[in-house]
């Protein structure tokens, strides 16, 4: 074999574009589209075999491919497939794949990796769609593949012949018992009587991890039925308002009003009750924001049915200007056409009467041009200009909101400081009283309390 022949192939444009034309439609169906021209971003299928491609690059610009076959060459890292968004078959057998990545932001159906060096099954979590995987004739040792395989809900066929891991005794019962919703193993359907036997095998085991599974699937729903009401809440802007996360929050890190909330039990039933009634003012802010949104919701509808009632509008009404001036046009140029023939056989005044006519036509040709154009660019404007007093009429009421707020908000400060103040002075005007009292009581000259004064902070 020549040193050219070994040389790794890399994938280019012009390679693309002769195996779009090897694997396209033939006669008829082919003289078309090559006369059409061949565009890759169009292609749904392509086959980049026996090439000894080593790196997998340049397939950005067949972005509406479905199935690709990179087979027979000498490929050892998956990548630059992210751009792919429309692939559901990908077949990379018979390369030197170490190991399996960057197929996470794919949404594939069909996955062939028969024939490489892959040790790990791993690195295709988000393939929640697969349906068919062969990792046939690798070098997989373990059979922990097999319980992550299981997650897979829709993968109905699996191929792990030539691996190590498939030589083992119980392996095909490991299978069958651990993915049940396998149909086809090793391109053979399952028989039902060889899964119940499997899974009689390992019973107590299977019990075990479908408890576990059940508690973990609980969490997970737990999990995203908290996501999805947060994301709601946070679309109607009372998130943290449920409940009394706000209360609770505003607690945190209030060491001296937590105290002061267990002082006594009078003291814990007021900060109860206080709980209470502040919560449940937040869960009245969280239904009337849930509302509130609901009709917005409905508004911005009825908003963008108006507005795309109004595109529809202009768009038919120009149609109509333009429709009317193409067939006007074709009377004026009809016209015109008649003249300029009469013209080369007229003389004397009949020749300078039809060239006057003629240039009637132009300029009625000219002003119809011209009045087309200010009926369309005024349909265009009067949409714009409505958007636009809408647009200036929300920068309004958002800057009018957000005085309000600012207001509102220094007004709360400026009270809150008064009040603050005020109660400083009465708790200092009423430790100055216990003082006078204590300082003026009458007792015997033995006690010397002349150098004693009241602590407010122990009394506190």
């Amino acid at each position: 074999m020549s040193e050219a022949a070994l040389e790794p192939g890399v994938i280019t444009q012009s390679i693309l574009v002769s195996l779009a034309i090897d694997q396209g439609p033939k006669r008829e169906a082919g003289r078309l589209f090559l006369q059409d021209g061949i565009e890759l971003n169009k292609l749904k299928e392509i086959r980049i075999e026996f090439l000894n491609i080593l790196n997998i690059d340049h397939l950005w610009m067949l972005e509406n491919l479905v199935k690709l076959t990179l087979s027979h060459n000498v490929i050892e890292r998956i990548e630059n497939l992210d751009e792919l968004v429309h692939l559901r078959e990908l077949d990379l057998s018979f390369n030197r794949i170490k190991v399996m990545e960057n197929l996470n932001n794919l949404k594939l159906e069909i996955l062939l990796l028969f024939s490489n060096e892959i040790a790990v099954v791993q690195g295709m979590d988000n393939l929640s769609k697969l349906i068919i995987l062969n990792i046939g004739k690798n070098k997989i040792t373990g059979w922990e593949h097999v319980t992550y395989l299981r997650d897979f809900k829709a993968l109905r066929s699996l191929n792990v012949c030539e691996n190590p891991c498939a030589e083992i005794d119980g392996y095909t019962d490991y299978v069958f018992a651990f993915i049940p919703q396998l149909l086809y193993y090793q391109y053979r359907m399952i028989p039902e009587s060889a899964r119940q036997s499997a899974v009689e095998k390992h019973y107590r085991v299977i019990s075990n991890l479908e408890e576990n599974e059940a508690k973990k699937q609980a969490e997970v729903t737990l999990q995203r039925e908290f996501e999805e009401k947060l994301k709601l809440l946070t679309m109607s802007y009372v998130e943290q308002l449920e409940e009394d996360y706000l209360f609770q929050q505003m607690f945190a890190s209030d060491k001296g009003g937590k105290d002061l909330s267990t002082v006594t039990e009078e003291a814990r039933d007021i900060f109860e009750k206080y709980r209470e009634s502040f919560s449940g003012i937040c869960n009245e802010l969280c239904e009337l924001g849930l509302q509130e949104r609901d009709k917005r919701e409905k508004e911005i509808a009825l908003f963008e049915v108006a507005v795309d009632k109004g595109e529809e509008d202009m768009q038919n009404e120009s149609r109509r200007i333009v429709d009317e001036v193409l067939e006007r046009k074709m009377v004026i140029f009809a016209n015109i056409k008649d003249a300029v023939e009469a013209l080369v056989e007229a003389k004397g005044d009949v020749a300078d009467e039809i060239a006057e006519q003629t240039k009637q036509l132009f300029n009625e040709f000219n002003d119809l041009l011209q009045n087309a154009r200010n009926r369309l660019m005024s349909k265009e404007l009067v949409l714009h200009n409505q958007l636009e007093i809408i647009n200036n009429r929300e920068q309004y009421m958002i800057s009018r909101l957000n005085d309000w707020l600012k207001e509102y908000i220094d007004q709360l400060i400026a009270n809150e400081t008064k009040r603050s103040r005020q109660h400083i002075l009465e708790i200092s005007h009423f430790f100055g009283l216990l003082q006078e009292e204590f300082n003026s009581l009458s007792v015997p000259h033995q006690l010397d309390i002349t150098d004693i004064e009241l602590d407010d902070v122990a009394i506190l």
